[in-house]
């Protein structure tokens, strides 16, 4: 678990010390040392889902001679740019639906401010109904997924509350984030696997970012009819794309 998440949270609560991007990037470095000198003939690559993406694009940015490889899902690109997406994204669906409501709601905004928190999580909170099917069997059956796992009740609890405890500690962090412009080069070979329908790290400004990112060999995918949870609601069609990403 990483810091501020899971059993991790369970152990240490609230007092769980220096959550921050740029801690969680140094354990995740760590944790990749030691990797190196228990596995010293394999391959070591990083995969980071959502704002894992963030992490592990730290951690190859800091440390680029520990990894072979880079992939990211629900790939961040930038804060604002994923929020000017989402915007307009329900502006279109209103529009569709003829929700003259959400519309009018939408258009008092004028243009999103990215740095107004309160507003962004207003205006946002009907993007959940809009997801793809996978993504909603996947919210809908978590729990179920989580004890099958060997996640007791008292886990799943504990987990949510990990998450409530690490957003409201990193949401300061989350909003300036500009991977655009903080880390447009990679060291390493450099993936990114996009569900076609992400709603919440939007694919298009995904593609945006991977377009002008530079690095020794690059590769982008996009699983169809996946959401922002590809790598778990298509497991099979990641893999493959992964295994051809890494050049497996």
């Amino acid at each position: 678990d990483q810091r501020g998440a899971g059993r991790t949270f369970e152990k240490l609560g609230p007092a769980t010390p220096d959550l921050t991007l740029e801690r969680q990037v140094d354990d995740g470095v760590d944790l990749a040392r030691q990797l190196r000198k228990r596995f010293p003939k394999n391959d070591l690559i990083v995969l980071g889902h959502s704002w894992g993406s963030v992490i592990a694009t730290g951690m190859v940015q800091k440390q680029p001679a520990l990894f072979d490889a880079y992939v990211g899902t629900g790939q961040v690109a930038t804060w604002a740019a994923g929020v000017q997406w989402q915007f307009d994204f329900l502006k279109e669906r209103a529009r569709a639906n003829n929700d003259a409501a959400a519309l009018a709601s939408l258009e008092a905004i004028g243009k999103p401010d990215p740095r107004n928190i309160v507003q962004y999580f207003t205006f946002s909170r009907p993007l959940r109904s809009h997801m793809n099917d996978s993504d909603k069997a996947w919210f809908a059956n978590m729990k179920a997924i989580a004890a099958r796992g060997g996640a007791t009740e008292t886990d799943i609890e504990t987990a949510g509350k990990g998450m409530d405890f690490s957003g409201g500690k990193l949401i300061q962090t989350m909003i300036r984030e500009d991977l655009v412009s903080t880390a447009p080069r990679f060291e390493t070979r450099y993936c990114v696997i996009q569900g076609e329908h992400d709603l919440s790290t939007p694919t298009a400004p995904a593609k945006a970012y991977f377009d002008i990112v530079t690095a020794p060999k690059k590769r982008y995918a996009v699983i169809e009819g996946a959401g922002h949870f590809a790598l778990a609601t298509h497991q099979a069609a990641f893999i493959a794309a992964m295994k051809t990403c890494i050049g497996q």
